[in-house]
């Protein structure tokens, strides 16, 4: 998922009556109608589910089943889409993840960790995360 399909799902995440049209989508990124669709097609592929209706636009249904570092980006506000995703299919715990990184220095706060499955997740304080 590149940044054209992020700002896309905004778009319609963001739309008063559900409904993105295709000629303001195509303005806001400066491509064609057909390239807004074909990135629509993209995203469908992905796992959107998004209804298209002659006259009214493009509507999202259902994000996809699976996490992404893209689309939980695109689901953010505003002051959250520049601070780093470090995203991972399985880890022992998002928790001891968020840890390692900080004490590596590698990355100052504020950053997000997200993982598809956590082996060994653990709450505040130390409790355990079912």
């Amino acid at each position: 998922m590149n940044d054209a399909d992020q700002i896309i799902l905004r778009a319609l995440l963001e739309s008063e009556d559900g409904f993105a049209s295709g000629g303001f989508l195509a303005e806001q990124l400066g491509i064609s109608r057909v390239a807004i669709w074909s990135r629509i097609e993209k995203l469908r592929e992905f796992g959107c589910e998004i209804e298209a209706r002659r006259g009214k636009g493009y509507r999202l249904h259902k994000l996809p089943k699976t996490l992404s570092a893209p689309c939980i980006r695109a689901c953010l506000p505003e002051r959250w889409r520049k601070i780093p995703i470090h995203f991972c299919d399985s880890i022992d715990s998002t928790n001891s993840e968020a840890e390692r990184i900080f004490t590596a220095g590698e990355k100052r706060p504020p950053f997000i960790v997200v993982a598809r499955e956590q082996t060994a997740g653990r709450g505040r304080l130390g409790r355990r995360w079912f």
